[in-house]
């Protein structure tokens, strides 16, 4: 009996459950990458305004449209 096949079609299968593996570690890098980059450019942006810096209504209300 021949097992030639059999043992090409269980290395050829080894082989093909590794290509999921590598994509998705190189896909997790990507990610990490990703949130990486994102914090640095967070960081160099102005922070946020403290609430006394936040706009305010004028004393008459609020702005709006008026109709003629």
């Amino acid at each position: 009996m021949d097992n030639a096949p059999l043992d090409i079609a269980a290395a050829h299968g080894a082989a093909i459950g590794i290509w999921p593996f590598v994509a998705g570690l190189v896909l997790v890098a990507l990610l990490i990458g990703a949130f990486w980059m994102g914090a640095r450019i967070r960081r160099r942006e102005p922070a946020p305004p403290r609430p006394d810096e936040q706009p305010r209504l004028p004393d008459s209300g609020p702005v709006g449209s008026v109709l003629e």
